[in-house]
């Protein structure tokens, strides 16, 4: 992660069928694919008008995740947990916390969505 910056005021949408794409919009000189990071991760999407954007990946192929709300930055593990139902196992899962306040996502790897938004804008 590189940034943490406000919603944009203009955002430029383009026909483009990935979950949570919402479009580009403009930072510093440079056009930014925005996604919603709850959609991409099989959520409802951010409500929430007090909503910032991370800025992830070099100068120039930078990617923009919306996010409900920023609490902390700090490092964490994110391990796969397969699951015990062989039907499920296909989707690759992530649990985040552990006892009671674990939960379990699909797995969103942001680098595939970052090389994917560079193979987009060729």
């Amino acid at each position: 992660m590189n940034c943490i910056v406000e919603q944009p005021k203009i955002l430029t949408p383009a026909d483009i069928k990935k979950p949570g794409f919402r479009g580009y919009f403009s930072q510093s000189n440079e056009s930014i694919a925005l996604f919603d990071l709850s959609e991409c991760m099989g959520r409802p999407t951010s409500q929430n008008p007090q909503a910032k954007i991370l800025l992830t990946g070099p100068a120039g192929h930078q990617v923009g995740y919306l996010v409900d709300r920023v609490v902390s930055i700090e490092m964490s593990e994110w391990c796969e947990n397969t699951p015990q139902d062989p039907a499920n196992r296909a989707k690759p899962l992530v649990q985040l916390g552990v006892g009671a306040d674990a939960t379990i996502l699909p797995a969103c790897r942001l680098p595939d969505t970052v090389e994917a938004d560079q193979t987009m804008a060729l």
